[in-house]
C-alpha cells in the first residue's frame, strides 16, 4: 500500500505482513534491502533500487507519528521509496497494443508497473485470459519492448551491471528478484530492481562449484528477466555483468 508521508504526495510505499507469524520474513527482506541499496545503488545505473527508510513494529504506532488512517491490523510494516507506476503516455500506449478491449475496461484508470521479460518473446496463443488478468503482471518482452520503442539493449546492460553488482558486492544470489518498468513525479519511463524477499546470501566459505550452482539456479529459477545465452542481447549483458565485476574477488573469482 502507498502511504502519504511526504508534502502530500506519495512518495512512499510501506509493504505489511498479512500473517504475524511471518514478521522474521518481513525484518530480513528490509534487512536485506538496506544492505543491497547500500552495496549496490549507484546513479550511474539505469536500474534504481527502491531506497528503504524505515522498519516499524507496529503500523498503528506508525500511523499515529505520520497522521495516517489507523484501520489496518497492528502488524509489522517497512517504509521505502515508491516505485512510480508506468507514465500515462507509456500505460496507454501498452494498453492499446496489448490489452484486449475487456481487460481495457477491468483495468480503467488504475495504474501500474510492467516487467521486463528479455528471456523470452511474446506468443499470441499465450495471451493472456481475462479472468487471469493481473495488469501488475504484464510482462513486456523483448519484442513488446522493440515496438514500445524502449532501449532494450541499454536494458540488457542495466541487468548485467546490476546482477553483478548484487552477486559481487552485496554477496547475495539475487533469486526471485524483478526488473519492471515504472515512472517518475516527471511523468517519464523508469526502470526498477525490486522484491528482495526470497534473495539469500552466498556461502563464501563454500566451495567455488558449489558457490557456482547456487548463482546459476537462482537465474535460472526467475522468471525470465534476463537474456538467456544464444539468444538476442546475451552478449550485452554478459559483456555488462562481467566488466561491473571486481577484477578479483576472493568468494568468487
Amino acid at each position: 500500500r502507498n502511504c502519504t508521508c511526504c508534502g502530500g504526495m506519495n512518495y512512499a510505499a510501506i509493504k505489511q505482513v498479512a500473517d504475524i507469524d511471518r514478521t522474521p520474513e518481513l525484518q530480513r527482506e528490509f534487512a536485506t534491502l538496506q544492505d543491497v541499496y547500500e552495496r549496490c545503488s549507484s546513479p550511474r545505473l539505469l536500474f534504481q533500487l527502491p531506497e528503504p527508510h524505515s522498519y516499524h513494529n507496529d503500523w498503528q504506532d506508525f500511523a499515529r507519528i505520520k497522521r495516517l488512517p489507523e484501520d489496518a491490523p497492528g502488524q509489522c510494516v517497512y517504509v521505502m521509496e515508491r516505485v512510480w507506476p508506468v507514465p500515462p503516455q507509456l500505460k496507454a500506449d501498452i494498453m492499446s497494443r496489448y490489452f484486449s478491449p475487456e481487460q481495457q475496461q477491468l483495468c480503467g484508470d488504475k495504474s501500474f508497473i510492467a516487467r521486463i521479460y528479455l528471456g523470452r518473446r511474446s506468443e499470441p496463443s499465450r495471451a493472456f485470459k481475462s479472468r487471469f488478468f493481473n495488469q501488475n503482471n504484464f510482462p513486456l518482452y523483448t519484442d513488446r519492448l522493440q515496438e514500445l520503442g524502449l532501449p532494450v539493449k541499454e536494458l540488457a546492460v542495466g541487468m548485467g551491471c546490476m546482477l553483478s553488482r548484487i552477486h559481487h558486492f552485496a554477496g547475495t544470489d539475487g533469486r526471485d528478484i524483478e526488473f519492471v518498468v515504472g515512472g517518475s513525479p516527471k511523468q517519464q519511463a523508469s526502470f526498477w530492481c525490486i522484491d528482495f524477499n526470497q534473495v539469500q546470501g552466498i556461502n563464501l566459505a563454500a566451495p567455488l562449484e558449489e558457490k557456482v550452482k547456487q548463482l546459476v539456479d537462482s537465474f535460472y529459477i526467475n522468471d525470465p528477466y534476463y537474456p538467456r545465452p544464444d539468444m538476442d542481447y546475451w552478449d550485452d549483458f554478459k559483456a555488462a555483468y562481467l566488466h561491473e565485476a571486481p577484477c578479483s574477488n576472493p568468494g568468487l573469482s
